[in-house]
């Protein structure tokens, strides 16, 4: 028993760190004539923002630039009607605002590299502007991000980045041109668009989340054991 025991903690040990050793930060910025666009709604009493892809080359939305993935491309599918925010969900937040993302879940992200794609679901939960009003994020480490990954086509660095489906994307975007025309949420949703066109470029990081790759090798070695010890259980009646 006290060898099984051990070579089920070796195997849990294994799960637990295979998934964690291939994950790694990625950096991505948009490409070219891509944009994040956040526009006031049409009643001004919040904001929708979305996703407008580059022309290329590469054409898509952003672009792997620094990880194990450089040089991949995604592309980002909106829903309908956009993710938004309202006017009155917005509070302050270190000096600059927040607000929580309405509509969560609803896009799709795909990411190519020379092999083929995977695709995924594209999650928002925050975005948020700081003091000075010249720059904001999305999501800032929240919460799961892209979930739901599944393989299009064989894909090294794509299957790397969605392991588990549980990576997380910031994006970093800027609200205005000059420290002096500060844009924070609250203008956006009154109608002051960023950049004075509604449009920003933005860069960004993909974060492995390990703790998805713990849970499940914990989980499967607890299983293991909890099998051992109904066969074990079942022997001794």
């Amino acid at each position: 028993m006290r060898k099984f025991t051990i070579l089920l903690l070796i195997l849990g040990l294994a799960l637990v760190s295979v998934p964690v050793a291939q994950a790694a930060v990625n950096d991505f910025s948009s490409v070219v004539g891509a944009s994040l666009d956040m526009a006031a709604n049409a009643t001004d009493t919040g904001a929708i923002i979305t996703f407008a892809p580059g022309a290329g080359p590469p054409a898509g939305d952003f672009q792997i630039t620094l990880g194990p993935a450089a040089g991949d491309v995604a592309t980002i599918t909106n829903p309908a009607g956009g993710w938004t925010y309202t006017t009155a969900s917005i509070t302050p937040e270190g000096g600059g605002q927040q607000a929580p993302v309405l509509t969560a879940v609803g896009g799709t992200l795909t990411l190519t590299d020379a092999s083929g794609s995977v695709t995924g679901t594209l999650q928002l939960v925050k975005v948020e502007t700081n003091m000075a009003g010249t720059g904001g994020i999305l999501n800032d480490l929240l919460a799961v991000n892209w979930t739901n990954v599944h393989v299009l086509s064989g894909s090294p660095d794509a299957a790397l980045l969605g392991f588990l489906g549980s990576d997380q994307l910031d994006f970093t975007f800027q609200t205005s041109t000059s420290t002096s025309t500060p844009v924070n949420l609250t203008d956006i949703a009154g109608g002051a668009l960023i950049n004075g066109t509604g449009q920003s470029s933005y860069s960004g990081i993909i974060v492995p989340l390990p703790g998805t790759a713990l849970l499940l090798g914990t989980g499967l070695l607890g299983l293991a054991l909890l099998g051992f010890r109904r066969k074990r259980t079942a022997f001794q009646l």
